[in-house]
């Protein structure tokens, strides 16, 4: 075979890149050293072989798991092939240099110790950045040649002291902590004891960065109200304190952190809490709030009603909890409102009851009574509190926002209307139909007299008030406003509404009272067939709707035409049962 060049300059193309297939059995080899919890123990894992079967390829993917599975594990690579990093010091400064520009960690014990040996092993050779090129800037090392130039003739004490004045707070603070105790032993050091404690030094300068990193983490892990792994993966993990991940069990070691209700959270002492938030300054607090709210409220996107669980609950408690810190008050009500919608169904009021009344007071502070987002949340309060059956809460609730709107805004004001109106519907839910009459003619009134007319508005109160004269047995009164109302309805709005449905389920009530027969049966066919076609033949409204037009034929006497359920619907037993008593009434009359 005849003699070629391994490599051409003409091989300009770069080679394509491989995905890492096959050892499967070394990377899980390294996986599980890697999830070792126990930082007392430590692991020591050889891969060996010939020449070109992939160790340097292996060595690569490695790195690149830990990069991406272990992203705050502090690692570097210190290649023996490289004759200079065979040498003990020179390795150390090597690992030095990496720690420092991939994790912003110092070493100036080591910094200082390594000066002196140079000074004292080659006080021939000046050690500047040039001699040295792992000496980089930023290093303690770096600011005293700054300082005094070469490193052979000067007094080191004297330069680093003038080094540190001018350096960095946490480098004063280790040089009044223990570095001028360090440099002045230095100095009286042999250079071969000087040479042998050089893994010391380096080992306590990363001890200690290691130990500031746990305090960063505790003061990052103060501001929710409780942690669990996944909490510290997201924090730690995004702002990048320097702790490992692997060591989370470390830290729940402090007897200021304890177990909370949830086997696998933990929650930190309240104290302990305030002091650490002490010293975190305003915009960090702003930002890992805002992280904690966004991780909280993705756990809620797309999330209906019916599938909320106990997390979910967590979820929406704690999202609220830090997106009031984070979030700019407008922009927190609207992501409030939007979530309350949501979570507006019977088996959640008691829970979102609380925390509409912490929204609702809270936009209040902020925003102003004026504010939209305000009047829908007190509305959503009263609303809630009235599906609750605490009527006489939510009665305190309207009346409380009324007399606040009408002194800052005046009656005129929408939010005035509204309230008046909602008002009108609590004192029916009471049984207060004086009341509830009083409130809806205000409403209408007001409501007629605007300046811009809103039909949806006017034909509401018109009902509204139709239904209080109707609960009052003023029959002649309520049938005229239902008609009022249906005719607004219809002509202005949309005929096939739920509001026009419904509005013509009570005309046919009273109708039908009136004696007027015919129309009852009419309008009563009308609003089931809205409900038919807006709710579908399996809904509860369509079901009611359905029971309402059939009673309507009982009472008018026509047997043959009534309509029932039908014999597999669920509410045919409540139905035959109903028609039963209206037979059983029958018989007794006609006696």
């Amino acid at each position: 075979m005849p003699i070629k060049p391994r490599y051409k300059l003409s091989d300009s193309v770069a080679p394509s890149r491989r995905k890492f297939t096959d050892r499967e059995e070394f990377l899980d080899t390294f996986k599980e050293a890697l999830a070792q919890k126990d930082s007392k123990t430590h692991k020591i894992i050889v891969y060996y072989g010939v020449g070109g079967v992939g160790k340097t390829t292996l060595r690569r993917e490695l790195c690149r798991i830990i990069d991406s599975e272990h992203p705050c594990v502090l690692w570097s690579v210190l290649d023996f092939d490289n004759p200079s990093q065979r040498d003990e010091e020179t390795a150390l400064f090597w690992l030095r240099k990496s720690f420092n520009n991939k994790y912003s960690i110092d070493f100036p014990s080591f910094e200082i110790a390594y000066g002196f040996l140079w000074q004292k092993t080659r006080p021939q050779i000046p050690l500047n950045k040039d001699n040295c090129s792992l000496i980089d800037e930023g290093g303690l090392l770096s600011d005293i040649l700054d300082v005094a130039g070469d490193m052979p003739g000067i007094d080191i004490i004297s330069a680093g002291v003038r080094a540190v004045v001018q350096g960095q707070k946490h480098i004063r603070e280790w040089w009044k902590r223990r570095g001028k105790r360090e440099a002045k032993r230095l100095a009286d050091m042999e250079p071969q004891d000087i040479l042998k404690r050089l893994p010391m030094y380096w080992a306590a300068d990363f001890k200690e960065n290691l130990d500031r990193a746990e305090v960063e983490t505790l003061k990052v892990l103060s501001i929710p109200r409780f942690f669990n792994f996944d909490i510290f993966e997201n924090l730690i993990g995004h702002f990048k304190t320097g702790y490992p991940l692997t060591a989370f069990r470390e830290l729940l070691r402090f007897s200021f952190i304890d177990k909370d209700k949830d086997e696998h959270s933990w929650v930190m002492h309240e104290l302990m809490r305030k002091n650490l938030l002490k010293a975190l300054p305003e915009e960090l607090l702003k930002r890992v709030n805002l992280r904690l709210f966004e991780f909280y409220s993705k756990m809620l996107e797309g999330i209906k009603a019916e599938e909320v669980t106990e997390r979910h609950r967590t979820a929406m408690i704690e999202a609220f909890h830090h997106g009031e810190a984070a979030l700019h008050p407008e922009e927190f009500a609207e992501w409030c409102l939007v979530i309350g919608k949501t979570m507006n169904h019977p088996s959640l009021w008691s829970f979102i009851a609380p925390i509409y009344e912490e929204m609702a007071d809270l936009f209040r502070e902020k925003l102003g009574v004026a504010h939209p987002a305000v009047a829908r949340s007190f509305e959503l309060l009263a609303i809630t509190l009235q599906n609750l059956g605490e009527y006489k809460k939510a009665e305190n609730v309207a009346k409380g926002v009324l007399k606040e709107i009408e002194a800052s805004l005046g009656e005129n004001h929408v939010y005035f209307r509204r309230f008046l109106n909602g008002l009108g519907t609590i004192y029916l839910d009471r049984a207060k139909y004086a009341e509830a009459g009083e409130c809806f003619q205000r409403a209408l009134g007001l409501e007629k007299n605007a300046k811009e007319a809103n039909h949806t508005r006017i034909a509401l109160c018109t009902g509204n008030l139709a239904i209080a004269y109707d609960y009052q047995g003023k029959y002649y009164d309520a049938e005229k406003l239902y008609r009022e109302s249906l005719d607004i309805i219809e002509k202005s709005m949309n005929p096939g509404s739920v509001l026009a449905g419904n509005t013509m389920g009570n005309l046919a009530s009273v109708c039908s009272i009136l004696g007027k027969y015919a129309e009852a049966e009419e309008f009563g066919a009308r609003s089931l067939g809205i409900k038919k076609k807006v709710f579908g033949t399996d809904s509860l409204e369509y079901a009611s709707g359905l029971n309402e037009h059939s009673c309507l034929f009982l009472t008018n006497g026509k047997y043959d035409e009534k309509e029932i359920l039908g014999d597999k619907h669920p509410d045919v037993a409540r139905m035959n049962f109903t028609l039963g008593e209206v037979y059983k009434n029958r018989k007794v009359e006609e006696k």
